[in-house]
């Protein structure tokens, strides 16, 4: 007879018959298959902070995944949350600076006329574009990247959910005084006060 590879032999019950005789090495590749889907990672996902993200700081704690197309900036998980961040900040700030520059609210709209609310929404817009064409690319060189790097960088903050820091509230600056409104001049008002008083004339 030939000699039956070791491995584990299953009987039926109550009968003790051996119906097949499984290679250990089978059993191993069974095992090490289910460790493997046991660890939560779907086949092909893009978990944030692994190696296939371009980042290798850890999980970002969110629960979610990135498209497994997805590329993420090459900078540290906490370097692009920063990033984010001070990204967001200029966005709050630039909808504010629009608001004051072009009001938003239900008194300025043109409630009912839909051809001047929809010209009003794509000026605010506008208004706020241009804003962040200036001050996006602040943010960028601080980090050394790309403006496009900011927004790719926002772009996986709103698919993995961070969570947004409080809006900063913009400092609205006083208005410039009226140069045509000249103050009294500070000589001629001392030379009032120190002029003697005007004497009365004496009668005759």
């Amino acid at each position: 007879m030939g000699r039956v590879s070791p491995g584990i032999v299953f009987r039926t019950a109550g009968r003790g018959r051996n119906l097949a005789a499984v290679p250990m090495v089978v059993i191993l590749a069974f095992v090490l298959s289910v460790a493997g889907c046991a660890n939560g990672t779907p086949t092909g996902a893009n978990p944030a902070g692994s190696p296939g993200s371009a980042d290798s700081s850890g999980d970002d704690n969110s629960g979610l995944s990135l498209p497994p197309d997805f590329k993420t900036v090459a900078h540290p998980l906490a370097t692009r949350k920063e990033v984010f961040k001070e990204a967001h900040g200029v966005r709050a700030l630039a909808a504010q600076e629009a608001n004051q520059e072009l009001p938003m609210d239900e008194a300025s709209l043109p409630i009912g006329n839909t051809a001047a609310f929809d010209k009003r929404v794509a000026d605010h817009k506008a208004i706020i574009n241009r804003i962040l064409a200036k001050n996006l690319p602040t943010v960028a060189e601080k980090y050394k990247i790309t403006v496009a790097d900011v927004e790719k960088i926002e772009e996986e903050a709103n698919k993995l959910r961070w969570t947004p820091p409080p809006d900063p509230v913009l400092q609205v600056k006083k208005a410039a005084p009226d140069a045509t409104k000249r103050a009294p001049d500070a000589k001629v008002e001392a030379d009032k006060h120190d002029a003697p008083p005007p004497q009365k004339a004496e009668p005759k």
